[in-house]
């Protein structure tokens, strides 16, 4: 649904229908914030950089992964992954996605499986409350976006 697969064929799920979490091999995405602006990847690394540097204003450590290094599943130009570490070294996993069928840009916590043993999580108000917060009010004080709670999914593309 969101992106490209390893084939660029867009990922399909099915007509008219939405789900809460996008299922990718051993990664799990949620919807977080939707902008109806479309991000090229070099949008999603600058706003990314954008990010870091706020949030290092505020001593958060954030950092921008290099593309196609964190796991197989989100290899690509199709999205940009951050990486917050929490005072307890617990990684919070954040991604920037453009959806090319839709041309929109959504912004997500998610986390691999295979991970969590090495203390990755999914960025959100669970673990990684004061950080999540800081990150989703500098993405809405930035920019045109709402929050959601789904993914459309591509009809029959």
């Amino acid at each position: 649904m969101l992106g490209l697969d390893e084939t660029n064929n867009i990922w399909k799920l099915g007509e008219n229908k939405y789900t809460r979490v996008i299922k990718r091999g051993s990664v799990r995405i949620f919807p977080h914030i939707i902008s109806d602006d479309f991000m090229t990847y070099d949008d999603m690394f600058l706003f990314a950089n954008e990010v870091i540097l706020s949030l290092s204003n505020k001593n958060i450590h954030c950092s921008l992964n290099k593309k196609n290094t964190y796991t197989f599943e989100l290899n690509g130009n199709w999205n940009v992954i951050l990486t917050i570490k929490n005072k307890d070294n617990h990684l919070g996993m954040f991604t920037i996605i453009h959806c090319p069928y839709y041309k929109k840009t959504y912004f997500c916590p998610f986390y691999n499986i295979e991970y969590v043993s090495l203390k990755h999580y999914a960025l959100n108000s669970n673990y990684f409350t004061e950080e999540f917060n800081i990150l989703t009010n500098f993405i809405k004080n930035k920019l045109t976006v709402r929050s959601i709670d789904s993914f459309p999914c591509v009809a029959n593309a």
